[in-house]
Parts: structure tokens; C-alpha cells; sequence
């Protein structure tokens, strides 16, 4: 519930991130996680470092 929130709020860079489609740095990790927990959507956030902390894409 709280990803389709997230993704709703989010433009089509972040959409693309969060898909897979575009690489994702450490910086837009590091804004996302600003975002999910300024959107008060924390479980999300935590989620996020789930999938996409130990990628090795994320740099």
C-alpha cells in the first residue's frame, strides 16, 4: 500500500529508479529514503534498503 502511495507521488525519473529501468546512485537512494520519510511512509523507506542497499548498482 504504502509503494503505490510512494510511486504516485514520485515524477517518472523516480518511477524508472524504482523499477529498474535507470540506474540508481547512492545520492537517489539516499533522496528517496529523505522522501519516504517525509511522506511519513517509513515502512516503505525500510523496504527500500531491502532491495536496493546491497545492489552493487547503487553507488
Amino acid at each position: 500500500m504504502e509503494k503505490r502511495k510512494f510511486l504516485n507521488l514520485c515524477g517518472k525519473r523516480d518511477q524508472a529508479l524504482l523499477s529498474g529501468e535507470k540506474r540508481m546512485s547512492l545520492g537517489d537512494m539516499e533522496r528517496l529514503t529523505y522522501l519516504t520519510e517525509f511522506f511519513e511512509l517509513e515502512n516503505y523507506g525500510i523496504a527500500l534498503w531491502k532491495e536496493f542497499g546491497d545492489d552493487e548498482n547503487v553507488r
